[in-house]
């Protein structure tokens, strides 16, 4: 349990996921599936690349482009041709301090004071902070019928919110951890391109974390027949944004990227005399590319370890979120059966809304107290992390996001396994 000063301090964070990781520092036996991050794959990168990283020299140390040098973008352009199947001139590409600071650069580029964004939800915490604290934009968020969202609900959002000036899709998506279909993105993409002046932003941070057979299969939103067959001022409204914390599991990094054909964008973050460049202020920093260099250009057995990295993540995933899926229905623990993108598992849990004691210490003050009451129950007594779903904007309570690749799968497993003996109280294994 913690102390009320400790409660003070953690409440003073906006994230609540930021909460989330700073109690489970506090606590050894606490297991934090609040948080989305990714552990799969350190051991073959540590053992291919970060054991064995080549010596700073002194170039290294110096002020270096802040948003990539030329080596960087053309390996971050493979990496895309490679994984993503589409190819861009490397020039499109600009590396700063994370996907969180790449949305914000694409606000400020793109958005003026009070322009009004959409975003599909439930959403990412956050877009909230991206798009609102400094750029002074303002989020509007959208519910969906069926979560495949279709043209219908962007017409009605469209309807509801005329003045907006731009859409944020994340796909694969968070915290519901499903790929849109390629038929609804085609036809969404066609409407705002053609009938709107919209800017679409691709978050596809989640890209390559995708299980073997996944259905619908991902679709990057430059690889569209809707956007390779738009004219070329269509095309620069539409932007995408990726990094290295989820699929490559380096989140502390905090290495992301800007990919647009807009003038607009290539002026705000790269710099147009006499304003500085936006990268200026949150860098790719010369230690962040000289390490993401060397991981994008090793090799292990005449194939770039980027590659072999990743086929080996999505035997791995799809082995965790077997693994996990199965102690979650041995523990009688309900979640969205067709999600198996992204990280996460999407958990109803709202039928024991009501049943929590109160504790007394709310980490989530800003939501629904039912679901924060459970919450607290499950931290508590089964000492384990869920990130609530109130603080994803779903719009209904009792939903709980589970990230079962924050850490190894045994403790993943453990995790589920004391939820459930909690709720069930110790009849579900």
């Amino acid at each position: 349990m913690i102390t009320t000063e400790q409660l003070h301090q953690l409440l003073l964070l906006a994230d609540p996921e930021a909460r989330a990781a700073q109690y489970a520092a506090e606590d050894k036996d606490f297991i934090n599936l609040a948080v989305a991050e990714n552990v799969l794959i350190f051991d073959y990168l540590k053992e291919q690349v970060f054991g064995s990283l080549t010596p700073l020299v002194v170039g290294e140390t110096k002020y270096t482009r802040n948003y990539g040098d030329d080596e960087l973008r053309t390996q971050t352009a493979r990496l895309f041709s490679d994984h993503f199947g589409f190819t861009v001139p490397p020039n499109w590409i600009f590396g700063v301090g994370g996907v969180s600071a790449a949305l914000e650069c694409l606000a400020f580029s793109l958005l003026a004071p009070g322009d009004e964004v959409l975003v599909p939800a439930p959403a990412w915490q956050g877009f909230r902070w991206c798009f609102e604290q400094r750029p002074r934009c303002r989020l509007r968020l959208f519910t969906t019928k069926n979560h495949q969202i279709t043209v219908k609900d962007v017409e009605d959002a469209l309807k509801a919110y005329p003045n907006a000036k731009a859409l944020v899709l994340t796909n694969p998506h968070n915290p519901l951890g499903i790929n849109y279909a390629k038929e609804n993105l085609e036809a969404i993409y066609d409407l705002v391109l053609k009938r709107t002046k919209l800017h679409i932003i691709s978050d596809e941070i989640y890209a390559l974390s995708q299980t073997v057979g996944v259905s619908p299969a991902f679709v990057s939103a430059f690889t569209l027949d809707a956007y390779t067959r738009a004219t070329a001022d269509q095309r620069a409204r539409v932007h995408m944004v990726w990094g290295l914390a989820k699929d490559f599991g380096l989140s502390g990094f905090k290495a992301g990227f800007i990919v647009s054909s807009s003038q607009k964008v290539h002026h705000a973050v790269g710099g147009k005399a006499p304003d500085k460049e936006m990268a200026w202020f949150t860098p790719m920093d010369s230690l962040k590319q000289w390490a993401v260099k060397q991981m994008l250009s090793r090799t292990d057995g005449g194939r770039l370890v980027t590659t072999r990295a990743m086929e080996r993540y999505r035997v791995r995933l799809t082995e965790a979120r077997g693994r996990v899926g199965a102690e979650l229905v041995r523990q009688k623990l309900p979640f969205k059966r067709d999600s198996s993108a992204a990280q996460f598992f999407w958990l109803d849990l709202s039928a024991w809304l009501g049943r929590a004691p109160d504790s007394g210490a709310a980490l989530y003050p800003e939501i629904d107290p039912q679901e924060e009451r459970l919450a607290a129950w499950i931290r508590d007594e089964a000492k384990v992390g869920l990130l609530p779903g109130r603080t994803l904007s779903n719009p209904v309570s009792g939903w709980f996001r589970m990230c079962y690749t924050a850490t190894d799968t045994d403790q993943v497993l453990e995790a589920v396994k004391r939820v459930g003996e909690l709720l069930h109280g110790g009849e579900a294994s």
